[in-house]
């Protein structure tokens, strides 16, 4: 698990369970291609690639129901 997720609040359901912040983490992993990096370096390659979320793919990811993006 990634410690960065808190950060990501806007990106995640208005209470997120672990299961949500781990699916965030995975996209984004997959999104800069760091499946194996530590957290601090997924991190900064995050905010370096344009920060909370912005990027495609994870901008777009589903959000929780009564969410933008969401169900």
């Amino acid at each position: 698990m990634s410690c960065y997720t808190r950060h990501l609040g806007d990106l995640l359901p208005a209470n997120p369970s672990w299961d949500d912040r781990r699916a965030l983490d995975a996209r984004i992993r997959a999104d800069l291609g760091m499946a194996e990096a530590d957290c601090p370096e997924v991190w900064a390659a995050f905010k370096a690639a344009g920060g909370h979320g912005r990027r495609p793919g994870v901008a777009s990811a589903p959000r929780g129901p009564g969410q933008e993006g969401g169900e």
